[in-house]
C-alpha cells in the first residue's frame, strides 16, 4: 500500500522502523530531519506553514501554496494511507479532512500528549485563532477527543497496543549516584510561572539526599540562569533518549515529559504535575490507568521513597 509518512522527530522514525513494514514512496519531512536510508523513499523536505505577523498577506499567499504542494504530492504518488503523529496542527487538520474520506488516515503516538490532548486552554485557541487569519488549516481543529473523528485509525502503545517502541539502551551503563530531572518549556509557554517553577525545584533539591542533574528541553532557556544548590544543568545536543543510552540514575524526575514513558526506566519514574499544581493535566493523567509511569500525590511519599533508593 503506497503510504506517505509525515515525521517530526527522530522517535516518530524510531517507531516507523520498529512497526512499519510496507511501501513508502513519500516521505514529507517537516522539521529537516536526517531520514536514513532505511526509508527507501523520495523525501521531500515541506517545512511548515509561514505565519509572518509584520505581513499577513504574504502568509496567506505562502500557506495556499504549501497546501496546493502537499495534495499535488499525494496525488503524484498515488497514496494510499497517510501516518500522521500529532493531529493538533493545521498540517494534520488539512490532511485529515483533504483525504479521509478517500485514503485511510492513521494517527500514530506522539507521546502523553496523545492520550491527554491538552493543548493549553485559551492560548491555544487565541494561537489557532492568528494561524488561520494567516492562512493556517483549523477547520476541526478545535474538536475535544479526536476519537470522535471518523475514518481516522488510532495506533499508540499503551492504550490499543498495536505500537510497540523498544529502547535500545546500552546494557553496560555509567552507574550515577544522582537523580535526573526532565525540564519542559512550561514557563516559556506561560503554562507555569517561573517564581513556582523554580521554587519546586528548589524543594526538591532540598529534600532528596541526591544531586540532581536537569536536562533542558530544547527550547528553555532562563533555566541556564538558575543557581541552586545540588542542582547541576546538562549541556545536552542530544535527544534525552540519546543522552541516557549509556547512563543509569538512581531515579528519573519530569512534570509529564514523554520521555519517561520512552527510556524503560518505569519502576523510578515520575510524573509530578500535581506538586508543580497543574491541576487539569493531573486530572487528565490520573485518568489513565494504563500509563506506567508514577503520577505523584504526596511528594513526601516519592522523596522518602527515592531516598530509601540504594545507589545503582
Amino acid at each position: 500500500m503506497n503510504t506517505a509518512i509525515f515525521p517530526q522527530s527522530t522517535f516518530h522514525i524510531d517507531l516507523l522502523s520498529q512497526n512499519y513494514k510496507g511501501e513508502i514512496p513519500l516521505c514529507c519531512n517537516i522539521t529537516n530531519l536526517n531520514i536514513s536510508d532505511e526509508f527507501s523513499c523520495k523525501k521531500v523536505y515541506i517545512g511548515k506553514e509561514e505565519y509572518n505577523y509584520q505581513n499577513i498577506f504574504k502568509s496567506i499567499k505562502s500557506n495556499k501554496t504549501y497546501y496546493k504542494t502537499i495534495f499535488n504530492l499525494i496525488e503524484k504518488y498515488n497514496i494510499e494511507k497517510i501516518i500522521i503523529f500529532n493531529l493538533n496542527t493545521p498540517l494534520s487538520y488539512y490532511l485529515y479532512n483533504t483525504f479521509s474520506s478517500k485514503i485511510i488516515i492513521e494517527l500514530w503516538e506522539d507521546g502523553l500528549e496523545h492520550y491527554i490532548m491538552d493543548y493549553g486552554g485559551i492560548n491555544y485557541f487565541f494561537k489557532s485563532m492568528i494561524k488561520f487569519l494567516m492562512g493556517g488549516y483549523i477547520y476541526n481543529i478545535f474538536k475535544k477527543n479526536f476519537r470522535e473523528l471518523e475514518n481516522l485509525h488510532i495506533c499508540n502503545r499503551f492504550e490499543y497496543k498495536n505500537l510497540s517502541y523498544i529502547y535500545k539502551d546500552d546494557s553496560k551503563r555509567k552507574q550515577l549516584k544522582r537523580i535526573l530531572f526532565i525540564g519542559q518549556p512550561l514557563v516559556e509557554d506561560n503554562i507555569i510561572s517561573e517564581k513556582k517553577y523554580f521554587a519546586k525545584l528548589l524543594l526538591l533539591s532540598q529534600s532528596i539526599n541526591y544531586k540532581i542533574d536537569y536536562i533542558p528541553h530544547p527550547r528553555e532557556k532562563r533555566v541556564y540562569s538558575y543557581n541552586v544548590k545540588n542542582i547541576e544543568v546538562i549541556q545536552n545536543d542530544y535527544s534525552t533518549e540519546k543522552y541516557l543510552l549509556d547512563k543509569e540514575y538512581i531515579a528519573y524526575l519530569s512534570i509529564y515529559s514523554t520521555v519517561l514513558l520512552n527510556i524503560n526506566r518505569l519502576n523510578k519514574s515520575y510524573y509530578l504535575s500535581n506538586v508543580y499544581e497543574l491541576k487539569r493535566i493531573t486530572k487528565k493523567i490520573s485518568k489513565l490507568n494504563f500509563l506506567p509511569v508514577k503520577l505523584v500525590f504526596n511528594i513526601e511519599e516519592m522523596i522518602n521513597e527515592i531516598n530509601s533508593y540504594k545507589s545503582v
